[in-house]
């Protein structure tokens, strides 16, 4: 389940076979569509692995509109690695819409954010865990149940981390794509008429 540690995973299933994961294989992966989706649009963020947002104000027009971009963006992630695609006002309830959509669809979020995100596990907040684990101690499983919470309540148990848990879970998100820097590679080659091991060769 989102938000469940190792251990408890473990304790639950004690057959469980442990894989470890390959970071910099999969990141490899990641890469090209990362690189697919900034041909797409130039302003391309990427977050955790497997996550990245696209802003697409003003993206319509090139595509004859919104459907066919949005079948771009699914078409630029490999069909085997289950892409989805949330659209939405806000970098978070896209994410959101993201995760509740099937493979290969896209999900678009209603424009009542906060009802939206209502029924859907505080697991998927982007908070410390240890904040997690104190929600659910307060009864708070869902972001619903936070939404109809007063934000000082959050605040004076957590800080500035409750603003943003009570702003998250009423669709409030003033967060910015930050744009990756676009790379072009470019390669260049030559071929002599004879062989040769020679640098000084090449140099000349």
């Amino acid at each position: 389940a989102a938000g469940m540690t190792l251990e408890d995973a473990l304790s639950r299933h004690a057959n469980t076979t442990i894989l470890d994961a390959d970071g910099p294989y999969y990141q490899k992966a990641f890469d090209p569509i990362l690189g697919a989706l900034q041909n797409i649009s130039d302003r391309v963020e990427k977050t955790d692995l497997g996550v990245a947002y696209v802003d697409l104000d003003g993206v319509e027009a090139m595509y004859g509109g919104e459907d066919s971009l949005l079948r771009a963006l699914l078409e630029s992630v490999p069909a085997d690695m289950n892409p989805r695609v949330g659209v939405a006002d806000s970098k978070f309830v896209a994410f959101i819409a993201a995760r509740a959509g099937q493979s290969g669809q896209v999900s678009k979020a209603s424009s009542d954010a906060e009802s939206f995100l209502a029924p859907f596990s505080i697991g998927l907040l982007p908070i410390s865990l240890d904040a997690k684990i104190r929600l659910h101690r307060f009864g708070m499983d869902v972001m619903g149940d936070i939404a109809s919470m007063k934000i000082a309540f959050l605040i004076d148990q957590f800080g500035s981390e409750g603003k943003l848990i009570w702003e998250l879970c009423n669709g409030i998100d003033y967060s910015s794509i930050a744009p990756l820097k676009y790379e072009e590679n470019i390669l260049e080659y030559m071929s002599l008429p004879f062989y040769s091991t020679s640098i000084e060769v090449l140099r000349v």
